[in-house]
């Protein structure tokens, strides 16, 4: 095994932090990690010690990426966050509708009340500096969840392609008020 393997392998890392008098966990490595410390401290725990460390941007590349583990952490996660984080993660979780759209939408849209936020195409603009950049994005998305034909998910599949086809004029004024 090489060395690059085992540090991939680390599970969770404690680091003492001083400034806060308490240790601030940073997680390397698996899904399953931050799923047991969910169950260990609490969602919103280890939202705001994950928000707070550089393991954040990591963790938001993996649930972008749509790997279903991944997803589970994603779903975990947003039990327990609000604000910036919130932003974050639903971004992320948004992403995965290009790799995994049937994941997305049996975790997400299926629950009552659906996360119908997460097909919304305002987020998409972060990021874009033109209109058409990011409505190509939506497009994808678009393109994307058209190709979900899982039993049990047509009727989310279609609420989230309307509100991504409905965000098409939002996006068009967001557009037109940023400087350029």
């Amino acid at each position: 095994m090489t060395r690059g393997a085992l540090l991939s392998i680390a599970l969770v890392v404690a680091v003492p932090s001083a400034a806060i008098g308490r240790e601030t966990v940073q997680y390397a490595g698996s899904a399953d990690s931050i799923l047991s410390e969910i169950g260990n401290q609490g969602a919103k725990a280890v939202a705001i010690e994950l928000y707070d460390s550089s393991s954040w941007s990591a963790v938001m590349q993996k649930i972008e990426a749509g790997d279903p583990d991944w997803l589970l952490v994603a779903l975990a996660l947003s039990a327990g966050t609000d604000g910036a984080v919130t932003i974050d993660l639903s971004r992320s979780i948004s992403q995965a509708l290009l790799t995994n759209p049937e994941r997305v939408l049996e975790l997400f849209v299926t629950l009552s009340p659906p996360r119908l936020d997460l097909c919304q195409g305002w987020a998409e603009f972060a990021g874009h500096e033109s209109f058409e950049s990011a409505w190509a994005e939506v497009t994808a998305k678009i393109e994307s969840l058209q190709r979900v034909t899982a039993p049990g998910l047509p009727m989310a599949r279609d609420a989230c392609l309307k509100k991504l086809r409905d965000s098409e004029s939002e996006l068009r004024q967001i557009y037109s008020m940023k400087p350029g």
